[in-house]
């Protein structure tokens, strides 16, 4: 059905011809008024073209989790057993490599440093042999030019000094691997202190901690303290089986946390995973994230939007869209003042926009102020 915007306009109609022509004209005879009056209704209707945006064809949400990088996460474990007398950080502090975490107490110390200076005493000793088994070659070659001894008596003091120099190449491996134990203990050679300084491994955030001062640990396999470097962070999510066609690595995303609801952050999806959740059809996706000023902790909860490939579609403003009892409708226009209501059918929201997939082309103009001035007049 087509409407028509009818123009008022003023007519006077005349009581006589004699009156009136006796009469003087009134302000509403006036052609001036008259137009004004014609285009008060179409000022209130904005007409205007419809807009071609490009938008994902599909997307895919799930819900999902900030985690820590696994790859730049340390678990540090005390070195030897002993008694904690100092721990030195909390959860949360931040810590640089190499810096103090905790003092122990162990008795493996003394240990630790006896077997170094064993082997730097072996290493001399090794060191002395070498010395005098190349004066034994020298002295034996000596004699064998002037035919005081026979050639196997060279023969013998070269096999000695090969002999002496394997040792010494030997004794000075212990000494290195002995000195590389005390530096990872934090032991210095010649102290006599048991204490033992373990430091941070690498720099970062301390996410836990299950030690206090005053115990005794003899495991030295159970972790008791946690540090990551959170400057780039994962979130894991669950993708239904039925959208993961929609999702390859390298893809860019957007992420939405319950923590911030009016920000947006945007990452890449570094691993799409292997196998699918029995229990709940999803398959895990990882993406990583960068977080330069550490807002996004981990166990932080959030939604993962991943944007489909894109394609050009009609939008309307949503203000343009009338919605009835049976269907969503728009006035186009056909002339001036000439509206036809035209059925369409609604895609996506694109902020103030709709996606328009049936019913409007490109170059068609509606009416995006005042739709409800034309349903109204209609009824």
């Amino acid at each position: 059905m087509r409407f028509r915007i009818i123009l008022p306009a003023i007519v006077v109609a005349s009581l006589s011809l004699a009156s009136s022509c006796g009469r003087a004209h009134s302000p509403a005879d006036d052609p001036a008024k008259k137009t004004e009056q014609a285009q008060a209704p179409l000022s209130q209707i904005k007409v205007e073209p419809v807009t071609m945006l490009t938008v994902p064809v599909s997307s895919v949400q799930a819900p999902g989790k900030v985690e820590a990088n696994p790859g730049t996460t340390s678990k540090v474990a005390l070195p030897m057993q002993g008694r904690v007398t100092k721990v030195m950080v909390t959860v949360g502090d931040s810590v640089r490599q190499g810096m103090p975490l905790i003092v122990l107490d162990s008795p493996d110390t003394d240990a630790a440093v006896s077997d170094y200076r064993e082997a730097v005493a072996k290493r001399i000793s090794a060191q002395s042999n070498v010395a005098k088994s190349e004066a034994d070659l020298s002295r034996a070659q000596d004699l064998l030019q002037h035919g005081a001894v026979p050639q196997k008596e060279v023969l013998s003091a070269n096999a000695q000094l090969t002999q002496s120099r394997s040792e010494l190449a030997g004794a000075r491996a212990e000494e290195e691997r002995t000195l590389r134990k005390l530096r990872i203990f934090g032991i210095q050679p010649d102290g006599n202190s048991d204490e033992i300084t373990v430091r941070a491994p690498v720099s970062g955030k301390v996410l836990d901690l299950s030690i206090t001062p005053g115990e005794y640990r003899n495991d030295t396999s159970a972790p008791v303290m946690t540090i990551a470097d959170l400057s780039n962070v994962y979130m894991t999510a669950d993708v239904p089986e039925t959208s993961i066609r929609f999702t390859s690595v390298n893809d860019r995303v957007t992420i939405r946390l319950d923590a911030y609801p009016d920000q947006q952050f945007t990452g890449r999806v570094t691993k799409v995973g292997d196998t699918v959740d029995p229990a709940t059809r999803t398959i895990k996706v990882r993406v990583l994230l960068q977080n330069p000023d550490g807002k996004l902790r981990p166990d932080m909860f959030g939604q993962l939007d991943i944007e489909g490939p894109s394609q050009d579609v009609v939008t309307a403003p949503t203000s343009a869209i009338v919605q009835t009892e049976s269907a969503a409708i728009v006035y186009r226009e056909r002339a001036r003042g000439e509206f036809d209501p035209v059925q369409v059918k609604l895609g996506d929201h694109v902020g103030n926009r709709t996606v328009i997939l049936k019913g409007l082309s490109s170059g068609d103009r509606i009416v995006t102020d005042g739709p409800m001035l034309i349903r109204s007049k209609s009824e």
